[in-house]
């Protein structure tokens, strides 16, 4: 590092003292913009029978339904700033 610091929560283990802390960065998730990703990716395939059975099973699922309808709203969201 450049010698910078910040904040960070760390756990203390009360047998040993021990302070655990995570390292920079694992507060990112990379993952995030997986699922919004994985669709481009099968389209771009040219495989619309795997394309289709992954919206199907996207919409069976109502985290995987949240995280796309959020991600398409971030992407509306940028279309309509320009």
């Amino acid at each position: 590092m450049n010698g910078k610091t910040r904040p960070g929560i760390g756990l203390k283990d009360p047998k040993t003292n021990h302070v655990f802390t995570p390292d920079a960065g694992f507060h990112l998730n990379p993952g995030k913009n997986y699922l919004s990703h994985l669709g481009e990716q099968l389209l771009k395939r040219a495989d619309t029978r795997l394309a289709a059975q992954a919206v199907e099973e996207t919409l069976d699922h109502p985290a995987l339904l949240h995280a796309l309808n959020r991600d398409t709203g971030d992407w509306v969201s940028q279309v309509m700033a320009r």
